[in-house]
């Protein structure tokens, strides 16, 4: 049972997070009574972290978390913050100890009301520390002082460590955003204090999945993809297996292996789609992991990519000009169809117009290619102003994407993770490439362009 929810939180729901895909599932949803109170009752096979959440749409550092485990008799009660103020019951000793975590976690992260982040580096690093030695001081105190068992204690302990850690990445990450990275020495330091752990990732602590993916991404990928994509034709091994071999012959456990080698072939996925080093590296996985708990999620990705590989009928999509005329795709059968998946504060796709523009210029002449360009901005002014401003005349048609619910079923059919993105149709409404060559390639699309002209002229 968890009582005081609020008068605004119209749903109450309990969520887990899947450590490799980050996808959330409902254990447990229900509306509160008059008096705040709701009770849940749901089966659950084995212990793990989840996060209770109040309200429609609920902030990342809103979400309460929980440690629940089979059996448990739990009644939580909330504050006026809506946070835990106490837990009773079977199972109430981990979620207290959650409970005190979170309160000691969110009065350094929002001292003074500024969130950690917005602090200069001196100021940072003294909070952290604060905090850090906050947290060590309330464990001791706590096992202490209470019957917690073992297992649990040590894993609220790893979670603890990995908080700080997270909250050092994150802010450095954050500032290495803002200036191209120039401190990737100390991001890589910090990563190198990481614990390869795999019970962290069976309990869904989401903090450790998420450290672990910014690790792979910048130790792994970044670097190796840089350097496919500017010597296309080297002979050395495609990155995708180079850093698969890099795994195997690395120093981890089989379970962080696995893990690594499923999030390998996610990240390829994500950045080419289905490619013969991807599905090659996909089907030799699932041949040595058959049982894997990740399988599930790579088999839908990769559902999901066969529905838009070259020969597959192109998903519809529409959009509205900026007089607010609708354009759909279907309505430009007959045609081929250049897509480029845009936005405004997308420093990469901006320096992608001229070549674009000289693109579009190389095809002026011809009726049966169309560039659309479709913007995925959410502010609506920024889009108007910049494409009646030096990106005025391009594309046949410049659409502004239409969402259902604040989703965007073109980005989800599409797997759009990342812009810029380009995509070729044929003159059939068939997909040519969901991941097709930039403007900047120049030659290189034109005559993918000019081979479909060619190819009706033939036939």
């Amino acid at each position: 049972m968890i009582t005081n929810t609020g008068s605004d939180a119209s749903v109450v729901r309990i969520m887990i997070t899947n450590s490799f895909s980050f996808e959330t599932s409902t254990l447990a949803e229900g509306k509160p009574d008059s008096a705040g109170r709701v009770t849940f009752e749901f089966p659950l096979s084995e212990a793990t972290l989840a996060t209770i959440e109040t309200g429609v749409s609920v902030a990342e550092d809103k979400r309460i978390p929980i440690y629940l485990a089979p059996g448990y008799d739990l009644e939580i009660t909330l504050n006026a913050s809506g946070l835990i103020a106490h837990c009773e019951g079977k199972g109430s000793e981990p979620n207290n100890y959650l409970a005190k975590v979170n309160d000691l976690i969110r009065t350094i992260v929002w001292a003074g009301g500024k969130h950690i982040n917005k602090r200069d580096s001196a100021s940072f690093f003294h909070q952290l520390d604060s905090l850090d030695l906050q947290l060590r001081d309330f464990h001791h105190h706590y096992i202490d002082t209470v019957d917690l068992a073992i297992e649990i204690a040590d894993l609220l302990s790893k979670r603890n460590t990995v908080s700080v850690l997270y909250l050092k990445q994150n802010y450095e990450w954050n500032a290495g955003a803002r200036n191209g990275f120039k401190n990737r020495k100390r991001i890589e330091a910090i990563m190198d204090e990481i614990p390869f752990d795999s019970t962290l990732l069976s309990y869904r602590v989401l903090e450790y999945a998420t450290m672990l993916h910014m690790n792979m991404v910048l130790k792994f990928h970044v670097s190796p993809r840089k350097a496919s994509q500017e010597e296309p034709f080297s002979e050395a091994p495609a990155p995708e297996f180079a850093i698969d071999t890099k795994i195997e012959n690395g120093e981890f456990s089989p379970e962080l292996k696995t893990f690594l080698k499923a999030k390998n072939i996610a990240f390829w996925l994500t950045a080419k789609g289905i490619t013969p080093p991807v599905d090659s590296l996909y089907r030799e996985f699932k041949k040595r992991y058959p049982n894997s708990s990740y399988l599930p999620s790579l088999n839908k990705r990769f559902d999901m990519w066969f529905a838009i590989a070259p020969g597959q009928p192109a998903p519809d999509f529409s959009g509205n000009t900026p007089d607010g005329k609708k354009i759909s795709l279907s309505d430009l059968k007959g045609k081929i169809v250049y897509v480029d998946v845009w936005a405004t504060w997308c420093g990469p796709c901006v320096a992608e117009m001229p070549h674009m523009r000289k693109l579009q210029d190389r095809f002026s002449k011809n009726e049966d290619v169309a560039f659309v360009l479709i913007s995925v901005d959410e502010k609506e002014e920024a889009w108007k102003k910049k494409i009646a401003g030096d990106m005025k005349g391009l594309g046949t048609y410049s659409i502004r994407e239409q969402k259902q619910d604040g989703g965007s079923p073109f980005q989800k059919v599409y797997q759009i993770s990342g812009i810029p993105r380009y995509i070729l149709i044929d003159q059939a409404g068939k997909i040519v490439a969901a991941e097709a060559e930039r403007p900047s390639s120049g030659d290189v699309i034109a005559a993918e362009i000019n081979k479909l002209l060619n190819k009706k002229q033939e036939g």
